[in-house]
């Protein structure tokens, strides 16, 4: 047995417990003021009081009855990311990464399943700490990350489901604005416009960050299959690393939408849609990685 994760990364043993059912998964916990998460952290520092104080431009500026399906008050929102072991929903999640506004700062909660059978005590834990909050916000969540987690939810006969009209996805939201940058900043003057935009798309054009690629999303799987079978955690050690940024680009990208005059119209124009639900399908698998 090599390495253990343990050794390389900061957290703690829960025990889970849940009427019949007893297990362990590992719990990282950082704050936004312990991090180093340049543009976008310091974009978060500089908003955060206006937005604990209820006075953010744009939503100031709309009738609530506009707002309401796109602002919420900091202590009802959870921003949350996942990592599978691959596209299709039926296969399992290892890493949850969320985060929430408590005493004035950013808390960004990563929860490990060290090993497959790490996975239900994992779900259950942060299926009874997600119940604290009334709105999941995401990026790309209501096709990927919230359908995993039903669909892994099933695979153990837990009956967990979070509504699709308490969930905001900014991918659905921003992806008109990132897409036409993406389109007039092609080169060699073409303008089509890319299909989908990465989280990593957002954060640069939104906030100047260009990330280093340190682990490519296609390769974090495989980083989580050597380790269990005996690799080195250095990979998933990475993937891990990276997964607790993307949860702060999340919440800056939300707080950005809520302030950038750019996205006032959007907010007028964003409507709480009746058919939303998205077909779950082991076919997933074949679509392309957005995040």
């Amino acid at each position: 047995m090599g390495t253990r994760i343990e050794e390389k990364l900061k957290g703690k043993v829960c025990v889970v417990k849940d009427k019949d059912f007893e297990g362990r998964c590992y719990l990282m916990r950082k704050t936004l003021g312990g991090m180093r998460t340049g543009p976008i952290g310091n974009y978060i520092i500089k908003h955060l009081n206006s937005w604990l104080r209820g006075s953010l431009l744009n939503v100031d500026e709309l009738p609530s009855n506009i707002t309401k399906h796109v602002y919420f008050r900091p202590e009802e929102a959870i921003f949350v990311d996942t990592e599978t072991l691959g596209l299709a929903y039926s296969n399992p999640i290892f890493l949850i990464g969320y985060g929430y506004v408590k005493e004035q700062d950013v808390v960004i909660d990563l929860l490990l399943a060290r090993t497959p059978l790490e996975e239900e005590a994992m779900l259950r834990f942060f299926n009874k700490f997600s119940s604290n909050f009334k709105q999941m916000i995401s990026y790309n969540g209501l096709r990927f990350d919230n359908r995993r987690l039903v669909v892994r939810n099933r695979s153990y006969q837990i009956d967990w489901e979070w509504p699709d009209r308490n969930h905001l996805d900014l991918y659905k939201f921003i992806h008109p604005f990132i897409a036409h940058h993406l389109g007039n900043g092609n080169k060699n003057g073409d303008k089509k416009k890319r299909k989908t935009s990465k989280l990593g798309d957002v954060e640069k054009i939104l906030f100047g960050l260009e990330r280093e690629e340190d682990l490519p999303s296609a390769e974090v799987p495989k980083a989580y299959e050597e380790y269990i079978l005996g690799g080195s955690p250095d990979n998933l050690v990475k993937a891990i690393k990276h997964n607790d940024v993307d949860v702060v680009s999340l919440v800056a990208t939300y707080l950005r939408i809520l302030i950038d005059p750019k996205f006032k119209q959007r907010i007028l124009e964003y409507k709480n849609r009746k058919n939303r639900n998205i077909k779950i399908s082991s076919k997933s698998d074949q679509t392309e990685d957005l995040q």
